[in-house]
């Protein structure tokens, strides 16, 4: 007799231990950048340059929906 769950499968199980080897190495990354920015420029600049980052990332993410909204609206 056939179980109805057979699990998830080696695909899912590789693919969730990529992402989590890559979210890793990405996290690693970004604490080397931010903690030599924090040894340049002391722990308020490090900060003000991630916000920097972070405002410029949210502006270019904002005028993508707004185009979007604006496409479905007349589309």
């Amino acid at each position: 007799m056939k179980d109805e769950g057979e699990g998830l499968g080696f695909k899912f199980w590789a693919g969730m231990i990529g992402i989590v080897i890559a979210a890793g190495i990405g996290g690693m990354i970004l604490f080397l950048l931010f903690s030599r920015a924090v040894y340049a420029w002391g722990f308020l600049g490090a900060f003000l340059v991630l916000a920097v980052i972070l405002i410029i990332i949210a502006w270019f993410y904002d005028r993508k929906k707004k185009k979007e909204y604006e496409e479905y609206e007349t589309g």
